[in-house]
């Protein structure tokens, strides 16, 4: 409704394994979500699928500027009202998408992805409770962030509970061994 082709929503579509539209999610197995009401892109990136069936969709929203972005949705495609306060997640880690996330044993959720330019971004890591509230024990405030110059592209964990996170430097730069 008036709205341009540069102001995009988070969607999801499930099929069933014959790839009919799941007609138990959503509207014929798509929900659309808008994260703010001013125009900008919101674009999903991951999708996970918790253990209670829930499904996290995972990437960026644009308020005032690019921010982290979470939506749950119930099985059935609604929005998930225990998550976040109202189903949706922003985090202003400084100007960048999530690019990744992955789910901890704990339902603890950790974003990877990259604030700046690619010239002199940062990796940017967040994490929240299972309820999508920060997590002050990562870091005291819920966020890290190491570079410059090195960008997230993906985040693992090992089964010791240490997370892993790896991506790119945009300026050829090494580290360590190299």
């Amino acid at each position: 409704t008036g709205r341009g082709a540069s102001d995009l929503d988070f969607f999801v579509l499930r099929l069933n394994a014959d790839s009919t539209a799941g007609a138990t999610f959503g509207s014929n197995g798509l929900v659309i979500t808008r994260l703010c009401e001013a125009p900008g892109d919101d674009e999903v990136r991951q999708i996970l699928i918790q253990p209670d069936g829930k499904i996290l969709a995972i990437g960026s929203a644009y308020l005032t500027n690019v921010r982290f972005a979470a939506v749950r949705y119930n099985p059935n495609g609604t929005l998930d009202q225990t998550f976040a306060g109202a189903g949706r997640l922003s985090i202003d880690m400084g100007g960048g998408p999530a690019v990744a996330a992955a789910l901890q044993p704990d339902g603890k959720i950790v974003f990877a992805g990259s604030i700046g330019g690619v010239a002199n971004g940062n990796f940017a890591l967040a994490r929240t409770l299972a309820d999508g509230t920060r997590d002050a024990t990562f870091d005291g405030d819920g966020k890290v962030f190491t570079g410059p110059n090195i960008k997230a592209t993906s985040v693992a964990l090992q089964s010791n509970g240490k997370i892993v996170a790896a991506g790119y430097s945009g300026d050829g730069s090494s580290f360590g061994n190299g």
